[in-house]
C-alpha cells in the first residue's frame, strides 16, 4: 500500500519569521519592568550602568494576557532546562537574597564564549554561549564596572575587565561593595 501525504496541510501550518541582523545582535537588558491593564502587560526592559545615575529603557514588549502567560510558561520550561544542565540558578544577592544584577553587560568571543561580570559576589564568568552552562569563572579584586574586552596581541587572544566596585554600587551598598582600581586580563586558549 502507498503512503500519500499531504504536505499542502503541513506547509500551511509553517510560520516564516524573518530576523534582520539589527534585531539579532540583541540588546542587553539586567532590569525588567513589568505591569499590566485589564488588557495587556507592558514589559520594559532596562540596562542600568554602573556610575550613570539615569538608566534607559532600551526595549519595550506589549502582550496580551495569553501571549504573556505562554510567556511565562516558554520561560519556565527554559529555565527547568537550563538549571537540568547547569544547576541551580543561585540567588546570591546578599542585600535581597534574590537573583544578582548583573552591571557589567556580557561579551562574546567567535569561538562561543560569553563572558560576564559586574555582580555583588565580584566574579568574573565564562558561559558557553550554545548550552548556557558556566565553563569557568574568577573572582575580581573589586565588582567587574564594564563590559569585558576582548583584543589580541601578537597572535594570542585575551579579554580585560576594569574592575573598580563602581560608584553606583557603592551607593547602593555601602556596606558591601569595595572601591578601588584594577584592570585584570587573561589570556585565551584557542
Amino acid at each position: 500500500m502507498n503512503e500519500f501525504k499531504d504536505d499542502s496541510q503541513s506547509k500551511q501550518n509553517q510560520l516564516s519569521i524573518e530576523l534582520t541582523e539589527e534585531i539579532a545582535d540583541g540588546e542587553y537588558a539586567n532590569l525588567a519592568i513589568i505591569t499590566h491593564s485589564n488588557s495587556e502587560f507592558i514589559m520594559d526592559f532596562v540596562k542600568i550602568m554602573p556610575g550613570i545615575p539615569k538608566a534607559k529603557v532600551k526595549s519595550r514588549v506589549i502582550m496580551t494576557p495569553q501571549h504573556a502567560k505562554r510567556l511565562m510558561l516558554a520561560l519556565n520550561d527554559n529555565i527547568k532546562k537550563f538549571e537540568q544542565i547547569n544547576g541551580p540558578i543561585k540567588a546570591t544577592d546578599p542585600v535581597s537574597g534574590g537573583i544578582p544584577m548583573n552591571f557589567g553587560g556580557p561579551t562574546a568571543t567567535l569561538g562561543g564564549l560569553v563572558f560576564v561580570g559586574g555582580t555583588l559576589d565580584k566574579l568574573l564568568r565564562a558561559f558557553d554561549s550554545e548550552t548556557g552552562k558556566e565553563l569557568w569563572s574568577h573572582k575580581l579584586p573589586y565588582i567587574g564596572s564594564a563590559p569585558p574586552t576582548i583584543y589580541e596581541v601578537k597572535g594570542e587572544q585575551y579579554i580585560m575587565i576594569p574592575a573598580t566596585g563602581g560608584r553606583t554600587l557603592k551607593a547602593m551598598y555601602p556596606d558591601l561593595v569595595e572601591s578601588g582600581d584594577a584592570y585584570v586580563a587573561f589570556k585565551l586558549e584557542n
